[in-house]
């Protein structure tokens, strides 16, 4: 076996340095090694990130694509079917975008004005659509600038125009867009309403009755030649004053305390606050006084009317003066016409009391407490008219009735009580044909009815019966009882009270009767506050 040479000192040295210096070498490497893998690490770290990002912007430029899209077709959608006329000019001014509304209002289709010049402008307005065109590239938007245009059929159109300039993302000017609303048809209501308020004030002008205007500021706006009759004061004087001022100076001096000038105040001022209603005395009668002291009636509607000018409170005076003087003197000569009436009634009652002497006096008693009793029963002044001349009339169907059947002493045979039934009749045959009568027919025709339809001439029952034929009945039937006659001796009270009750529900009317009891009870209370005893009950 052969030996390795022995190794020298420097031999071993060297191998040592070299094995020193190949760990170091490894070392070196271990470490690049090391750091290439952090390298590696870190840049597959930098891709995947960056991939990320990239597919994130990626996805947010799909989204972005697809709201822009969206965008697109919704504002497409409302290009198509916007009822406003939607216009985009290049800057050489030919037509780059028109709508179906664009259409409809000019006529031109969209194949026909596509990249051609704006036709829309009139040959005489080409110098104000210039004008126009350079406010808006300089910047200026128009909103609603009225302007007429023309339609492809040469007809004039008059639109609202709203327009602005189009720049690019530079900022460089690439056109503009017009927006057209057609407002023939407000423009001509506009005119006719023009037309139609020069007409009311021209109205106002010539109206007999005074007329005046109050605006929502309560200024006067309007007060017709009228109104300077009725009050004196000139329509110089008191335009564009308030209204509680100027109506002052027509308040009579009467009336012109503090208190009642404040409540004037404060009354008008209500009536001229937005949304409040009219008050009631807006249309009533009332007395102004004259700047020159004269004192005149006036009727006065108060209406509030709108206008384009807002709302005014409309005032209308009619000077009744005259009217109302004439109006007096009828009512005076109507009075004293009833008045001759009236004693004309009583006239043919005397007579036929003077034919029929046992009945004196009947017919005013009776009329006279048929009156309080009809009061105590809630009947009008002009209903207690009528009853009192028909309670006077009551029985002058009797006038046609022979004296050999009304004058009779004895009894009635069946045959001539038959014909004394008749005068109800009578009575409705002289009396209908006159009309100052016949709302007091009622009682001398229906008073012998009676409540269970027993009576005469009709057999009425109930409240079939007229109610001032009701009230008359109990009267009538309690006066005849307690006076004198021929063939009896007058009733007490308590026997007439006591009667009419019994009958109560059967031959009268059950309230009427308890309305006259308590009536009779009042009436004939003592002076020292003691009462009479009331009436016996029926079965008394």
């Amino acid at each position: 076996m052969i030996q390795p040479p022995p190794f020298s000192q420097d031999d071993f040295d060297e191998i040592t340095r070299l094995n020193n210096q190949l760990v170091n070498m490894q070392r070196q490497l271990a470490k690049r090694n090391a750091e290439l893998l952090r390298l590696k690490n870190n840049l597959e770290e930098m891709v995947q990130t960056r991939t990320a990002a990239l597919r994130e912007e990626l996805q947010q430029k799909a989204r972005t694509q697809e709201t822009l899209s969206q965008v697109r077709a919704r504002l497409e959608t409302i290009f198509r079917v916007s009822p406003l006329a939607v216009m985009l000019l290049d800057n050489r001014g030919r037509v780059q975008l028109w709508n179906p509304a664009a259409e409809r209002i000019f006529g031109w289709s969209a194949e026909e004005i596509i990249g051609k010049p704006n036709p829309i402008v009139p040959p005489h307005k080409e110098e104000e659509y210039r004008a126009l065109s350079e406010r808006v590239q300089q910047g200026e938007t128009l909103v609603e600038q009225e302007a007429l245009r023309q339609r492809k059929d040469g007809s004039p159109v008059t639109v609202s125009i709203s327009s602005a300039a189009i720049f690019d993302s530079e900022g460089s000017l690439t056109g503009r867009m017009a927006i057209f609303a057609d407002i023939t048809q407000r423009k001509q209501t506009e005119l006719a309403l023009q037309e139609s308020e020069e007409k009311f004030r021209s109205v106002i002008a010539q109206a007999n009755d005074g007329i005046r205007l109050v605006d929502e500021n309560g200024l006067i706006c309007e007060w017709n030649q009228a109104m300077e009759r009725i009050t004196g004061q000139k329509r110089a004087d008191v335009m564009r004053k308030p209204f509680p001022q100027v109506s002052l100076l027509n308040l009579p001096q009467s009336l012109r305390t503090p208190e009642r000038v404040q409540a004037f105040k404060t009354l008008i001022q209500k009536y001229l606050q937005p949304g409040q209603e009219i008050p009631i005395f807006a249309q009533t009668e009332y007395e102004i006084e004259h700047v020159d002291g004269s004192r005149r009636v006036v009727q006065t509607t108060v209406s509030k009317i709108s206008t384009s000018h807002g709302v005014l409170v409309c005032g209308i005076l009619r000077d009744v003066s005259e009217l109302k003087q004439r109006q007096d003197e009828l009512n005076l000569a109507n009075q004293e016409l009833a008045r001759a009436y009236d004693l004309t009634l009583e006239g043919w009652a005397r007579a036929l009391e003077m034919r029929e002497h046992e009945t004196a006096g009947h017919s005013k008693r009776v009329m006279e407490l048929t009156h309080r009793l009809g009061e105590k029963m809630g009947l009008t002044p002009q209903a207690l008219a009528h009853l009192k001349r028909g309670a006077l009339l009551h029985d002058i169907g009797k006038m046609s009735i022979p004296d050999s059947i009304l004058l009779k002493p004895g009894k009635l045979t069946p045959q001539e009580w038959q014909v004394m039934k008749l005068h109800p009749q009578h009575a409705y045959d002289m009396l209908s044909a006159i009309p100052y009568l016949q709302p007091a027919l009622d009682v001398p025709y229906c008073h012998h009815e009676r409540w269970d339809g027993s009576g005469y001439p009709r057999g009425l029952r109930g409240e079939e019966i007229p109610f001032s034929a009701r009230i008359f009945a109990v009267v009538d039937v309690w006066d005849a009882l307690t006076m004198d006659r021929p063939y009896r001796s007058a009733w007490s009270e308590q026997e007439t009270c006591a009667y009419l009750q019994q009958e109560a529900g059967s031959l009268f009317d059950p309230a009427v009767v308890s309305a006259f009891v308590k009536m009779r009870q009042e009436e004939q209370a003592a002076p020292y506050g003691i009462t009479i005893p009331s009436c016996p009950p029926p079965s008394c």
